[in-house]
């Protein structure tokens, strides 16, 4: 009988068992990190008003940055954040203020969250089977919001009892770092194709 990825997480005995990606810079992670917040809320049901995580994961995927530009984004949402902009109308004016002439490029096109956690979904669905562990990882804490140690403990009670829970939280945060890095690769790779078919 084929392992579940709950088994299969709990063999990896260190973190290049389950996958061996680049890193990515803190400026990476943080969008990446706003994106996948962004899908986990549209996908897992959650539809409360963007905030300020879900706004620089749009911002960043509908403008071209570096480190820097990444870097002014997040200060701008941040800012504009705790003057009291939200949703909608922080996500309008920090375009304005990171873009005024509307120039944008076409990484993106799409019109909403709900297009934008498609396309996500989408690139979850390409670069991850059903069964990988990391995945199912992913979900627990995207989707359906569970934290770390929340997740560690089902690990070690239902299926790794054998593990400290130390040792099942070190694995939950290889999946996440994992998750984080790949997605964060394979959704430029994504956009780049797209910019190109737009362009086209």
């Amino acid at each position: 009988m084929k392992p579940t990825a709950w088994q299969e997480l709990a063999k990896a005995p260190r973190k290049s068992y389950l996958d061996r990606v680049q890193r990515i810079t803190p400026v990476q992670d943080r969008w990446v990190g706003s994106v996948l917040n962004m899908w986990g809320d549209t996908v897992g049901g959650n539809t409360a008003p963007t905030g300020k995580c879900g706004v620089i994961g749009r911002l960043m995927i509908s403008t071209e940055w570096d480190e820097n530009k990444g870097a002014s984004i997040v200060k701008t949402v941040e800012d504009l954040h705790k003057l009291g902009y939200r949703g909608t109308e922080l996500f309008q004016k920090a375009k304005e203020i990171i873009n005024p002439k509307n120039s944008f490029s076409i990484l993106f096109t799409r019109a909403n969250e709900g297009e934008e956690a498609a396309f996500v979904d989408q690139v979850v669905l390409k670069e991850f089977t059903q069964g990988n562990p990391v995945r199912a990882v992913a979900i627990q804490y995207y989707c359906e919001r569970k934290d770390m140690q929340e997740i560690a403990c089902y690990l070690n009670r239902v299926h790794a009892p054998h593990l400290t829970l130390k040792q099942c939280i070190d694995r939950i945060r290889w999946c996440r770092e994992i998750f984080k890095a790949r997605m964060f690769y394979s959704l430029v790779r994504e956009m780049e194709v797209e910019n190109l078919q737009n362009a086209a």
